[in-house]
This record gives C-alpha cells, sequence and structure tokens, in this order.
C-alpha cells in the first residue's frame, strides 16, 4: 500500500488519516517508524481472516478467484473498518459525507492490499503442492 499511497498523497489526497490516529492513540506518537511498524502488524493482523478462508476453501485456486476474493476483501475491510469503525472509534464525522475526495484514495489503496494479500496467501498454499 505504501507506494501508491505515496503517489495518492503527492496528487493531494490526503491517506491514512486514521492510521494516524490510530498509531498515535496506541503509541503515543505517530512518527515515520513507529506508523511504518504499526501498519505492517496491523496489516498482518487485518490479513488473518483472509488468509484462513483461503485455507478453508483449499489449494489450487485460480488466479482470477485469487484477485476477486482479494479485492471485496479490501473492499469490506475498508468500508468496515476505514468508513465505519474508525471515524465512530475517534470521534469524527464518515467520510461519506464528506465527498468523493475522502473516499476513493482510502478504497483503492485497501483494493491493493487485499489483492496483494491474496495473491500472497495463494502463492504460499499453492507453494506446498510442489
Amino acid at each position: 500500500m505504501i507506494p501508491p499511497a505515496m503517489l495518492l498523497t503527492a496528487g493531494g489526497y490526503q491517506v491514512n488519516r486514521y492510521g494516524r490516529l490510530l498509531v498515535e492513540w496506541l503509541l503515543g506518537t505517530d512518527h515515520r517508524g513507529a506508523l511504518l511498524s504499526a501498519h505492517l502488524l496491523i496489516g498482518l493482523i487485518s490479513a488473518l481472516p483472509l488468509a484462513f478462508a483461503g485455507s478453508r476453501a483449499g489449494r489450487g485456486s485460480g488466479l482470477r478467484k485469487a484477485l476477486l476474493v482479494g479485492a471485496a476483501y479490501g473492499a469490506v475491510y475498508w468500508l468496515m473498518v476505514n468508513t465505519l469503525a474508525l471515524p465512530v472509534l475517534f470521534g469524527r464525522v464518515v467520510p461519506w459525507f464528506e465527498g468523493a475526495g475522502a473516499l476513493w484514495p482510502s478504497l483503492v489503496l485497501h483494493l491493493v492490499f487485499g489483492t496483494v494479500a491474496a495473491l500472497v496467501v495463494r502463492h504460499r498454499l499453492n507453494s506446498h503442492d510442489r
């Protein structure tokens, strides 16, 4: 998620708003190193349900299916966590009332997260078959 987030930030879009708030709330700082470390840990934990579902679905799933499942997972995660749970947790207005510019950059990043996580799960499952 980092390279596309950097491009979006350079384009003037606000990304990582709740990531910063969450890391500052958990660790008391939003220093770049803390932010990166916390995001890696949160990303790993957030991908666990996808990994569990992938292992239950079995090995040998196609690339197309992995991409679709990953994108769907990323979109649902974005909807449940970034547009609902985190704004409520931090007493902020949900981004649905802020316009498309507050929605689509974060959605794109979570679609990237979900698809990459699904591809990693698929690769790990299929590599055991070799």
